[in-house]
């Protein structure tokens, strides 16, 4: 009670609103690992990060089953799945499509929810800026985890990498033209990671190239997804692909919990 009421102040809930809330406290009680008081310490956290009432409604289920899935508390879950909506301009009722992207990187992928969340305070907000959809930069930041970089470090690797693939430069230019390409064939607004990896791993481009395109924090990291590709492999498109498909994971994932 005194959570629901504490939450009730900060969305200036009405009467009619507290009743419904407190119902699906009580319901996700019934049906989930967590108690109605753990229910309803979630809804507050999401109300903490600027939900309104419908929206509390719709994500608070998501992101129990995301916490019990990913073996996570809730606070975690809960903001992770409020920063990525809001990230990405998602509506609330995209909860569960968030959640289950998730769910599909941390089975096939290095991250784990806490790296995941790390990473994506950094790549989720470049990701959106390039017309990127939520499934393809946590499909992209895995790829950088996935060579043993650390949450915060693959996020910013992403975004360091993007931002300057996107600003041209004499040197950039130069170093492009040598390779028979034009900074419009690797700037993020115009074409996917994958399609970057794959348009560089056609040339001869080495780490020297890749860091004067990419940057000297970022370059040597994309040229070791560069020579990936260039030997055919395709990991970014493999694990899209299985985001992209990715509905249920989370129930699937919290049944085994």
């Amino acid at each position: 009670d005194r959570e629901m009421t504490f939450m009730g102040a900060i969305t200036n809930a009405t009467a009619v609103d507290m009743e419904n809330m407190t119902g699906k406290a009580r319901e996700l009680g019934r049906t989930t690992m967590f108690s109605a008081t753990q229910a309803a310490q979630a809804m507050q956290n999401l109300a903490r990060a600027g939900m309104d009432t419908n929206e509390i409604m719709e994500a608070s289920g998501p992101a129990l089953m995301l916490a019990g899935a990913a073996g996570t508390d809730m606070a975690t879950a809960t903001n992770l799945l409020a920063a990525t909506l809001a990230q990405f301009n998602l509506d609330a009722s995209e909860s569960s499509r968030v959640t289950d992207v998730f769910s599909t990187a941390i089975t096939s992928s290095l991250f784990d929810v806490n790296s995941l969340r790390e990473a994506m305070k950094y790549a989720g907000t470049v990701g959106q800026a390039f017309g990127m959809s939520i499934e393809e930069s946590t499909a992209a930041v895995a790829q950088f985890r996935n060579i043993g970089l650390e949450g915060s470090l693959a996020g910013t690797n992403f975004r360091m990498a993007m931002q300057s693939a996107a600003v041209e430069t004499d040197k950039k230019r130069r170093t492009l033209e040598k390779l028979g390409l034009t900074m419009a064939d690797i700037n993020p607004q115009y074409h996917t990671f994958g399609d970057i990896l794959e348009t560089l791993g056609n040339t001869s481009a080495d780490v020297g190239d890749s860091l004067e395109i990419f940057g000297r924090r970022a370059g040597a990291n994309m040229a070791g997804l560069i020579d990936n590709a260039r030997q055919g492999n395709d990991e970014y498109g493999e694990l899209l692909s299985s985001l992209e498909s990715s509905v249920g994971a989370t129930d699937r994932l919290y049944e085994q919990a």
